[in-house]
């Protein structure tokens, strides 16, 4: 049995970066999303996004979105790269 999000990930149209960064994008914008915005972060970073990435994501949001939210979320997103990052010194 495939979970939703597989279904939602697996689907043709666009490519698996462009469904994260809508999915980030989507985080941003909902707010109080901290847990999944976390989450979904620390996976952005595993499949290869970078902090600048990030930060052009953020700033779209901001413009649409609001300041408050894409800040509150630089936040969480910043805790997220840090763990990732602290996980690439052990191997």
């Amino acid at each position: 049995m495939k979970s939703i999000y597989e279904d939602a990930y697996q689907r043709d149209g666009l490519s698996f970066r462009e469904r994260h960064i809508a999915t980030l994008s989507a985080l941003v914008a909902f707010g109080d999303t901290e847990r999944q915005l976390r989450f979904q972060g620390h996976a952005a970073f595993r499949h290869g996004f970078t902090w600048r990435d990030i930060e052009e994501i953020l700033i779209q949001n901001a413009a649409f979105c609001g300041f408050s939210r894409a800040i509150n979320a630089a936040l969480v997103l910043n805790e997220a790269y840090h763990a990732f990052e602290a996980e690439g010194e052990g191997v």
